[in-house]
């Protein structure tokens, strides 16, 4: 895809918008077309007390959006036929083998009964296993929030234990499932077991596999499961609106989970920090695996299954809770999938890949045209950042570009 100039003066327009308005305390921005970055920009505060500018190597709390690196890591075993996708969980994991479902009838009356099949692999990437946040009222997130409870989960820097991935792994395998693999879609903890595959397959930490495969190759120096001392300086407050027009911080960065050591907990399907410097180089990597096996860290072959929709269409259309951001999408291996754009709240042609995180950040890509885009703010909740800001930015490329 190529982009008029015009189209920097509209993004420009859109972000000063948001901080001129006080939607924002500071965001940065990249903008990468035919493995080209061709607009970067940040503005407003990292700080807003210490006055320090946003940058485009302020350090952010990226929460979900680790969930596609996470896939990518377990795509890079699958490659090397050390991971297979169709293969039951219970290979690597062998006490998902004794799982159950929870069926509840109309009395509310629960049941447990046998799996019409096992959960594998590729349900992990596509939240397809039957597993959960623990964010509902039923009986399994009951026993997702007792698990929290009980491991201090995701913990903070003044958690006492310390919880490996293998651990929680044990501990949600005695949790049954919200419903039978494969029969549909529900936001999860996969990502998190899928983390500790990666550990049981590589025989390294999930931390060291990403370091050595991931971020080391693609230079992403700033990305990581926690904060180092060199790095504080550009590790800003995390945001709530106050209600007044300011900003309450609700992390500190000199007090944050991020700066344990060692980590309470290893959260592979959102606990990574990054800069929208760094996560540019990871989608550009995407793109260029995706074109040629010579550009980037995955074949062409893995980047192609990545950015196809995996849930059923018999399950589709599938929603978070209440929220529509999922309108017209599916849901490829760590992000959403557009299939509808008359349907969905942002816009793009079918295929466009994206997906956010809970501080307020944010990517999508387009594998036909070739183009990225991340943005980075440090605020909560996240569906302001998501819908308003991110929607008009995409919509602004897609009108500007010929």
């Amino acid at each position: 895809m190529s982009l008029r100039v015009d189209c920097w003066r509209e993004l420009d327009c859109q972000l000063e918008h948001h901080i001129a308005t006080n939607r924002l305390p500071g965001v940065a921005c990249t903008v990468i077309d035919q493995g080209e970055r061709v607009y970067e920009r940040a503005l407003g505060w990292q700080d807003v007390d210490q006055h320090r500018p946003m940058a485009l190597d302020t350090i952010c709390r990226i929460e979900s959006m680790t969930k596609v690196v996470t896939c990518t890591a377990a795509m890079l075993l699958c490659e090397e036929q050390r991971l297979d996708l169709n293969a039951p969980v219970a290979r690597y994991v062998p006490a998902f083998g004794d799982s159950k479902v929870s069926e509840v009838d109309e009395l509310g009356h629960e049941r447990l009964a046998v799996p019409n099949r096992p959960m594998l692999i590729r349900d992990l990437l596509c939240h397809t296993a039957g597993l959960s946040y623990g964010s509902s009222s039923d009986p399994v997130d009951e026993r997702y929030r007792a698990m929290f409870r009980d491991l201090d989960l995701p913990g903070t820097v003044d958690s006492e234990s310390v919880v490996s991935l293998q651990m929680f792994a044990s501990r949600l395998a005695e949790i049954p499932l919200a419903y039978h693999p494969g029969s549909g879609w529900r936001y999860s903890m996969a990502t998190d077991l899928l983390g500790h595959v990666v550990e049981r397959v590589s025989d390294l930490s999930l931390t060291d596999f990403m370091d050595e495969r991931l971020f080391g190759p693609l230079g992403m120096d700033d990305t990581g499961f926690r904060v180092c001392d060199h790095q504080l300086e550009r590790f800003g407050p995390l945001y709530r609106a106050d209600g007044d027009g300011g900003w309450r911080t609700v992390d500190r960065p000199d007090e944050s989970k991020w700066r344990r050591s060692p980590l309470h907990f290893v959260e592979a399907g959102g606990g990574l920090v990054s800069t929208v410097s760094d996560f540019a180089r990871f989608l550009a990597m995407l793109l260029a695996s995706g074109e040629s096996k010579t550009k980037g860290l995955l074949q062409p072959e893995s980047v192609a299954w990545m950015v196809e929709n995996h849930v059923p269409a018999n399950v589709l259309p599938i929603q978070m809770g209440s929220s529509r951001v999922l309108a017209g999408c599916c849901f490829g291996a760590g992000f959403s999938v557009l299939l509808d754009a008359g349907q969905s709240l942002l816009s793009g042609s079918p295929g466009v890949c994206s997906w956010a995180g809970a501080a307020s950040t944010g990517y999508w890509f387009d594998p036909h045209d070739d183009l990225a885009v991340v943005q980075m703010a440090q605020v909560v909740p996240n569906e302001m950042a998501y819908l308003d800001l991110m929607a008009p930015v995409q919509a602004a490329i897609n009108q500007c570009s010929h």
